[in-house]
């Protein structure tokens, strides 16, 4: 039991850290798009 509630606990965090990771990402595209120099 003490297994599953171990592998489903790892399983969230990595879904979490997958998300968080996706947000970064986008949020860094849209930074560097809104502080573009025009050349």
């Amino acid at each position: 039991m003490k297994k599953l509630i171990l592998i489903a606990a790892a399983v969230v965090g990595a879904i979490f850290l997958r998300k968080k990771l996706q947000d970064s990402k986008a949020q860094k595209t849209v930074w560097n798009e809104a502080t573009d120099k025009v050349g």
